[in-house]
């Protein structure tokens, strides 16, 4: 089953690209869900009920940017491939900026959309960076995509986790979470007797803190400053960015 999403504010281009889509894929089992705007597809993804595998974005989407709905669904669900449809070619540096598949000009996209479509699917399929954080609190177990946590805060005994959207308090220390969670532990950089940054998020390395890609400051303590700066250039260039 693949499941595809298509946002255009273009109601002609949403329904040929939906044609499109439906010829090349079709001896592939499909759910197609399309947007004319942009905010459906986010909120749905924000609750977690809707977690695509590709989303075909254009770029101008009325007072919305393509560009910058990618990065939200970069963090959201680093899994989603974006393939980016646009009638505009200068758009193409400022998408680099984000992690997508490819670039596709409306005009040829019954030429190319199929190509971007059998590499979004190759790389849904061989992506391994789909961690999630799995969680106990009130009896209830939920996962978090390790993409949408910023760092851990460790607070009177319980660890404060913090998203890009929201902060989940649970029993127990950040070391007692991570212990638990192997797949997610090593992406975690420990800068602080109470601070654990994911590095997926960590924009920059200043002398004293580590700037989070949300603009959020999270300090190194003296005596984790040696530790924190050697691990993360020794995981930097391994660990793929969101």
């Amino acid at each position: 089953m693949v499941t595809l999403a298509i946002c255009d504010d273009d109601p002609i281009h949403l329904k040929y690209t939906a044609s499109l889509v439906q010829k090349e894929l079709l001896s592939s089992e499909l759910s197609l869900a399309l947007y004319s705007a942009p905010k459906g597809l986010l909120a749905s993804i924000r609750e977690g009920s809707y977690c695509p595998d590709i989303v075909i974005l254009d770029i101008e989407l009325g007072q919305e940017n393509g560009i910058q709905v990618a990065r939200e669904i970069n963090i959201a669900l680093p899994s989603c491939s974006i393939i980016f449809l646009t009638g505009h070619p200068n758009y193409a540096p400022a998408c680099y900026e984000t992690k997508h598949v490819w670039f596709v000009l409306k005009e040829s996209a019954e030429e190319y959309l199929g190509q971007a479509l059998r590499r979004a699917i190759a790389s849904s399929e061989n992506d391994s960076s789909v961690i999630e954080l799995h969680v106990k609190s009130g009896g209830k177990r939920f996962s978090l995509l390790l993409g949408s946590v910023l760092y851990l805060d460790s607070v009177a005994r319980k660890t404060q986790i913090v998203c890009t959207d929201t902060v989940y308090t649970v029993p127990g220390r950040p070391s007692d979470l991570l212990s638990a969670n192997k797949a997610a532990s090593p992406y975690f950089i420990r800068c602080h007797q109470g601070y654990w940054v994911n590095l997926r998020h960590v924009h920059a390395l200043e002398k004293n803190e580590f700037v989070l890609t949300d603009g959020s400051r999270i300090p190194i303590s003296r005596s984790y400053r040696e530790e924190a700066r050697r691990q993360f250039f020794q995981r930097f260039q391994s660990v793929p960015s969101i």
